[in-house]
């Protein structure tokens, strides 16, 4: 169940997902609008993606890359108290217990990672199967390091406690946002390989 509205309490690691359909609204009117806010305070970029990100959010969506997503909007409203994009109390309600986690680049762009779970809920819902909730990182794991980013991602790949791995074993279920038939960037990322192996 999702956290009574206004609640302090933490959301288990496995509650912290989303519908395609927030997902669709994020990419139609939250991020726009928080680009737009970044825009006007690039102070706490990264300094690796400051351009970047300016270039991206300057153009159209289909730029907006997953670490734009990341560094432009979640980062920049967590700066204040460095915590987690889930647990903001304007957006907690959207989150709830993931079915499914999903495994993806940050040089995949957004639009298209939002556009292959669109279409894989039309087929769940077709399948005549409960509305997927999705577990993404950069909106579940908090993206500044400290204790709270450890306590989501415990040290040592084989720790069964780290974050990943307890969503993959809680859901059972792992999509991969390859979009590129040729050459998917996953393929290429100890990380999306480190998913892999932790989903067999």
């Amino acid at each position: 169940t999702l956290a009574a509205s206004g609640s302090t309490a933490e959301l288990p690691i496995d509650g912290r997902a989303v519908t395609s359909t927030f997902l669709r609204r994020f990419l139609d009117e939250i991020l726009p609008q928080e680009c737009a806010r970044t825009l006007q305070d690039l102070d706490f970029a990264c300094e690796e993606h400051r351009q970047a990100t300016i270039d991206a959010m300057e153009a159209a969506g289909p730029a907006i890359k997953m670490y734009h997503v990341k560094d432009a909007v979640v980062r920049f409203l967590t700066r204040r108290n460095k915590g987690r994009f889930c647990d903001m109390p304007e957006y907690r309600r959207h989150f709830g217990p993931a079915t499914h986690f999903v495994s993806h680049t940050w040089a995949d762009a957004f639009c298209d990672l939002v556009a292959q779970l669109c279409e894989h809920t039309a087929r769940e819902l077709a399948s005549g199967n409960p509305e997927p909730r999705y577990w993404i990182d950069v909106f579940a794991i908090c993206q500044w390091k400290g204790a709270l980013q450890r306590a989501d991602m415990p040290q040592g790949l084989n720790n069964t406690d780290h974050g990943f791995r307890r969503v993959i074993a809680s859901t059972g279920k792992v999509v991969l946002a390859l979009h590129r038939c040729l050459a998917p960037h996953m393929l290429g990322r100890a990380w999306c390989l480190y998913e892999m192996w932790a989903s067999v």
